[in-house]
């Protein structure tokens, strides 16, 4: 198992009466025992030009543990003393909780909990009459019927690819549950545009919410004060 050490050095002659000299050292381990941190998502670089936030490290998509020994990296590789960037924890357009910011030159090396919000879910049920050729477009992707059985179009339903949601099915009720973990509106049956053969009578339900989604992720989020072209590096080590 990988063996990984932090240290930090904290050295000052006059911010105090006396010399100020601090050095610790830890070798990283998972949560409650001494086996080292196996995983990283290696040392990254980004280059931000904007105000607008930016996602460093979405949580879903690294597979940390939640609530685990994790930690983490960030530097601010610019040099300005006025030009910083602020680091938040939370969402982008949800909740999310300020941490501080880095100004040129600033690092921080932080535990993080990787916490986990819940995704949306809710149903969806063929109902009606459907033909062959009848068509749903729902996410931006259209399905196909191929006959007038409704759970073989839920089937249809449930093997396309929705850029924002996953599905299971039971017959003729498609579950759609959301990729990412946030607060949003279940989608309205408007939503779902049913483009019919001539003659058919296809029709469809959309339930409330099998499961409300929360803005909760631990994402972790970087806003400069200015669009001057900046480089932040950063890395998470994590079990």
């Amino acid at each position: 198992m990988a063996t990984t050490t932090a240290t930090v050095t904290l050295a000052s002659s006059d911010i105090m009466d006396n010399s100020l000299s601090i050095s610790n050292t830890s070798t990283l381990t998972k949560a409650g025992n001494s086996t080292g941190l196996p995983d990283t998502t290696g040392l990254r670089r980004k280059r931000i030009t904007t105000i607008e936030p930016v996602d460093l490290l979405k949580r879903e998509s690294e597979g940390l543990t939640v609530n685990g020994a994790n930690k983490l990296y960030i530097k601010n590789t610019g040099t300005s003393t006025s030009k910083y960037a602020t680091i938040s924890i939370g969402d982008i357009g949800g909740t999310s909780t300020k941490l501080g910011r880095l100004y040129g030159g600033d690092w921080m090396f932080i535990p993080w909990a990787a916490t986990k919000g819940v995704k949306e879910s809710f149903t969806y049920t063929v109902t009606g009459e459907w033909a062959a050729t009848d068509t749903l477009t729902f996410d931006g992707v259209i399905a196909t019927s191929a006959d007038t059985t409704e759970a073989n179009f839920a089937a249809v339903i449930n093997a396309t690819y929705y850029p924002n949601w996953t599905t299971t099915v039971d017959g003729a009720v498609v579950t759609f549950t959301a990729r990412e973990a946030y607060d949003q509106v279940t989608p309205l049956a408007a939503q779902f545009v049913i483009t019919e053969a001539s003659g058919t009578a296809a029709t469809q339900t959309v339930s409330t919410h099998v499961t409300d989604g929360t803005d909760a992720n631990a994402d972790i989020i970087c806003q400069l004060n200015h669009a001057t072209e900046t480089v932040i590096e950063y890395m998470a080590i994590y079990e």
